[in-house]
């Protein structure tokens, strides 16, 4: 048999053979006149015995032991011997193992060692623990040979798993009929193991090299399989050594803490997503603390902090050490998980790269989620200690919120925890609201809006009444809270309540990443261009520069895209997304939600209570989710379940135009921009490219509700400038590009269009009404952004083709290498601002002329013509008048300036508004842009770029009847040219229609005019005082002495 020694003992067999005369000098006379063995062999007609010297020999010498030393085994020592594996080398008889370690045991009055008992067992096991192994090897007697078995277990060397085997051995045993009348001896042998597993976890050091508590660690992987049965060994035995160590205060974090800083420290210097097996087998141990909830409160203990507000703290813990682990880099300067070398990835490589990340990554998650789960579930006390650290290290980390606007050495900021821990939080905490992320589950009305403003003041109070999530009363509500709006609090909210504002909390934080990955997109995109402009110019020490930047860009860029990306992070946010929604349209209909009924719009003008206690950031967490899916390629999470689509459309509906459910107009606009994402794209030809599964068309036609979408739409295109609130020029006009493709998109779907007319119809008859009419509004502003956005293009295009001039004429090469430098810098940012102008004012100018194609009574009006009008002279002459060549930049393409089909989309909104004189006139009558000469130059354009020769011939016509009218308009003005001042507009200078007077300023001034001014700025032009029309005074002497003056004039 091969003995293994212990650790620093030479391993190897035992010789075999059978001289007992070779043993003549290993022996010694008693008083009595027997031989006593030192180191012997004895051999009976049963057995054989072998024991090992306690220093390797090359010499092994036995002898045969007469019967005079055998003892006939009891029932006590039979149980030790197989349980423990240990013999005394006396017993003989049926039912001893086959093989043992040799102990020293007690000596009768002859000095010859006696069985083993209960009484002195715990020495002997100490002894085996302690001693250099000594190997009794049992055969039959006619055997020449002694039976060699290196996997004996009787051998075995690490302390914690042979104390392991000894008690699965004893469980074994412990039901078989043979001992059941030995309690006592089957207790005393259970605590003598537990007693010694004990030992060695609290004082290793007695162990000499052996490091017991790893070889705890490796036994529980080890059993790993073993563990997943509940009735298994391995559960067994830690729960009894629990139960014996529960008694001795402190004895648990002594045994266990250890431990887990061990873990800890691997997960913190040595583990990361590619060395799966490793953090799998280290998961796997942490599951024993689910076990007890003794267990879950040393776990937790350990997890604890000294400064529970130093946000960074905590990913240094056990469990932020895991959930850092995680492909987002920890700084801007690396190092990166994965694509390091990422220019060279085949989109075959970046893609199994990906897969291999969200394998692993889930795996991790889903098991720290089972963890902390599983102690959840183990008592209130450790339920509430859990979400008390979720609580604390959410608000400890609040201030990350204000790091996705900076410059990107301080993206990461090394005060909070990185990216990727509150991915992770983020993945754990969604996955704990599964059970109730379902569209009307009966779950969500467990969730209670007056949670938000329950402030405990004691550790016990937030144990108590179950409120972990911090700060939630400071948040800005839905709509404001006032002591009217007050609601009744819970005496304890749900752990489903809990969980519902802990995980929007961390969806808050967490995916703020999505500001970074934006950011850094179109840098990579800024910096794929310098590349390639220069790769063939610049020397190559540069050109690698840039190269090297560029590579580290995109590494970066998709590291953190894995991470966010992944597959049941993104779908689990998704499901408890929806099941929010489907709360909160719920919570717009009631105070105190009991079942889920049909929403119904429009909605009533009571506003519940419940609205100023919810967050508003709640809305935002979705659109920050959903709005970016289509850029990350998981739209189609969204759009392949119907079902979900539906509760996405009804919260829109519900919130997106109505200020009296949702005040912040910002906000409202983006769920235009998340609304946006699941609308089909617009190909270069006009149609539109829909998913395999066509649900976003199906919804925007069929939805119950969908016949409010366009005023839905128009309310929040409206109320952005509308509210006083400071929204900058570019995030409007980034919330109206969406707009603008939602609208283009809707208008070929009947039910819209006709909802769009009715609209339009209703501005008319409302025109003069003190609140102007929702449509007049949205005209009036798409005018306002045409004008701004295309005037801005046009001045961009300009300044870019100044510098291109002067670049091509060589005065660049002149200046300093520094100087050339910001030059180049300069044009890349008007080429940039100019390309965001132009792609702004395609989009307004084109639902312009799609809305006119239809409605034209609204733009003819005497309000908006005169602005129509003019905005289209204006354009008109700097498209294709004299000025065009200013604009003449090299690729007009890179900047996307279509100038050609922005003269196409004018000409038919001339046409089409055409039809009606007054618009004529007021064509005519805008004579600082207006020539005939104009027409004719369009028309070249518009051949020129293929428009079809009936249109061409209708706009032709059109220049035709303009010149009729303009004979009968240049008489007109002639005759009235000579108006006294008191009958003339003070801001158009022409002749009032219509004269009312302001309020504050006591001006008179005309109707048309002041009305068109407060559709954008309701306040006095001249005092700056707050004006609405109804404020106005008719000026009725004026009016008459104008149309006296008037007619009188005319009839000469």
């Amino acid at each position: 048999m091969g003995s293994s020694a212990s650790k620093g003992q030479t391993p190897g067999s035992i010789a075999r053979g059978n001289r007992a005369d070779n043993n003549a000098n290993n022996s010694q006379t008693t008083g009595n006149g027997r031989v006593r063995p030192e180191k012997e062999v004895s051999i009976n007609k049963k057995y054989t015995t072998a024991v090992s010297p306690s220093k390797w020999s090359g010499k092994k010498d036995y002898r045969r032991r007469g019967e005079e030393f055998e003892l006939p085994t009891t029932t006590e020592n039979k149980f030790i011997e197989q349980v423990f594996l240990i013999s005394s080398g006396v017993a003989v008889g049926d039912g001893l193992p086959e093989l043992c370690i040799f102990v020293d045991s007690p000596t009768d009055k002859y000095g010859i060692h006696t069985l083993l008992s209960l009484d002195t067992l715990h020495e002997r096991v100490f002894d085996r623990l302690l001693s250099n192994l000594r190997v009794i090897v049992k055969s039959p007697a006619d055997s020449n040979f002694l039976k060699q078995d290196s996997n004996a277990t009787c051998d075995e060397t690490s302390v914690t798993k042979y104390l392991f085997q000894c008690y699965v051995r004893w469980r074994s045993l412990n039901s078989e009929e043979m001992f059941r009348d030995y309690s006592m001896l089957r207790n005393g042998c259970k605590d003598i193991i537990l007693q010694n597993t004990k030992s060695c976890l609290q004082a290793p050091d007695i162990y000499g090299n052996q490091n017991t508590k790893e070889q705890f660690i490796d036994l529980i992987i080890e059993q790993k399989e073993d563990y997943n049965d509940v009735n298994g060994a391995i559960r067994s035995f830690i729960s009894d050594l629990v139960i014996s160590m529960e008694s001795q205060p402190g004895c648990l974090a002594e045994c266990f803490h250890p431990m887990l800083s061990f873990i800890r420290q691997q997960f913190l210097t040595v583990h990361n997503l590619t060395n799966a097996t490793a953090i799998s087998n280290h998961m796997d141990f942490l599951r024993i603390f689910v076990l007890k909830p003794s267990l879950g409160e040393v776990f937790m203990e350990y997890n604890e902090l000294q400064d529970w507000t130093a946000a960074r703290s905590y990913d240094a813990t056990l469990i932020g050490a895991i959930l850092d682990i995680n492909p987002c880099p920890k700084s801007n300067k690396g190092p990166y998980e994965f694509f390091n070398n990422s220019l060279d990835l085949t989109p075959s490589e970046a893609n199994s790269t990906i897969v291999f990340i969200w394998q692993n990554l889930n795996e991790v998650c889903y098991s720290l989620y089972n963890l902390l789960m599983g102690i959840v579930r183990l008592s209130s006390t450790l339920r509430h200690t859990v979400l008390n650290w979720f609580g604390r290290c959410l608000e400890a980390n609040r201030g990350k919120l204000d790091l996705w606007s900076a410059h990107e050495a301080e993206v990461f900021d090394v005060k909070y925890c990185s990216d990727g821990f509150c991915l992770n939080l983020c993945r754990i905490l969604a996955q704990m609201c599964q059970p109730f992320s379902i569209p009307n589950s009966e779950k969500l009305l467990k969730i209670k809006p007056s949670y938000t403003r329950v402030i405990p003041k004691t550790e016990v109070q937030i144990k108590e009444v179950c409120v972990h999530a911090r700060g939630l009363d400071n948040e800005t509500p839905f709509v404001p809270y006032t002591e009217d709006t007050e609601i009744g609090e819970e005496e304890q909210y749900h752990f489903i309540c809990e969980c519902f504002f802990l995980t929007h909390q961390a969806l808050r934080i967490g995916y703020n990443i999505v500001f970074k990955l934006i950011k850094l997109n179109s840098s990579i995109s800024r910096m794929k261009k310098l590349y390639e402009e220069i790769r063939e110019q610049y020397p190559k020490r540069v050109v690698d520069l840039v190269k090297q930047q560029l590579n580290k860009e995109i590494c970066w860029y998709l590291n953190m895209k894995a991470a966010i990306t992944e597959y049941h992070l993104t779908k689990m946010t998704l499901n408890f997304h929806i099941a929010t929604a489907s709360w909160l349209v719920q919570i717009a209909q009631s105070d105190d939600i009991t079942e889920f009924p049909e929403v119904k719009l429009p909605l009533s003008d009571h506003v519940p209570k419940a609205l100023s206690y919810i967050p508003q950031f709640i809305v935002t967490n979705l659109t920050h989710f959903i709005t970016p899916l289509e850029m990350f390629k998981s739209i189609s999470l969204l759009l392949t379940d119907y079902d979900i689509l539906q509760h996405f459309i009804t919260l829109i509906l519900v919130f997106m135009g109505n200020r009296s459910r949702l005040v912040n107009s910002d906000i409202r606009a983006q769920l235009a921009e998340a609304l946006e994402s699941i609308v089909p794209v617009m190909n270069d030809d006009g149609t539109w490219t829909t998913s395999k599964s066509g649900n976003e068309e199906k919804v925007l036609k069929e939805h119950p509700l969908i016949k409010h979408l366009s005023e839905t739409l128009l309310n929040v295109f409206v109320s952005i400038e509308m509210t006083g609130q400071n929204v900058d020029d570019e995030k409007k006009f980034n919330y109206r590009r969406s707009m603008h493709k939602i609208i283009q998109y809707i208008w070929r779907i009947p039910i819209h269009k006709d909802a769009i007319k009715d609209l339009a119809k209703k501005a008319v008859a409302d025109i003069n009404n003190t609140d102007p009419p929702l449509f007049l509004r949205f005209i009036n502003l798409l005018i306002n952004d045409s004008i701004f956005l295309l005037d801005e293009a046009l001045d961009h295009m300009r300044q870019i083709k100044v510098q291109e001039i002067e670049r091509d004429s060589g005065e660049w090469h002149k200046l300093p290498p520094e100087q050339q430098r910001d030059k180049e810098t300069g044009v890349r940012h008007l080429g940039m601002m100019g390309r965001y102008r132009n792609i702004m004012a395609n989009h307004t100018i084109y639902t312009l002329e799609l809305l006119s194609r239809e409605i034209r009574d609204i733009f003819c009006h005497s309000v908006m013509v005169d602005r129509i009008a003019g905005m289209l002279n204006y354009f008109l002459e700097h498209l294709v008048g004299p000025k065009q060549k200013d604009y003449k930049v090299k690729d007009r393409k890179e900047y996307e300036f279509k100038p050609e089909q922005v003269v196409s989309d004018i000409a038919h909104i001339y046409l089409y508004l055409g039809k009606n004189d007054h618009f004529c006139r007021a064509v005519l009558g805008e004579s600082r842009s207006f020539s005939h000469q104009l027409f004719a130059q369009a028309v070249t354009v518009l051949k020129k770029i293929g428009v079809s020769p009936e249109f061409i011939d209708k706009f032709e016509q059109l220049s035709v009847k303009l010149q009729t009218l303009e004979g009968d308009t240049k008489r007109e003005a002639e005759v009235l040219a000579d108006a006294p001042d008191e009958y003339l507009d003070p801001i158009m200078g022409t002749l009032m229609e219509d004269p009312v007077t302001l309020p504050t300023s006591h001006t008179t001034i005309d109707r048309a005019v002041i009305a068109r001014h407060l559709l954008s700025d309701q306040r006095d032009p001249f005092t700056n005082m707050p004006l609405s029309m109804d404020m106005v005074t008719p000026n009725n002497d004026l009016k008459q002495k104008i149309d006296t003056w008037k007619l009188d004039k005319l009839s000469h």
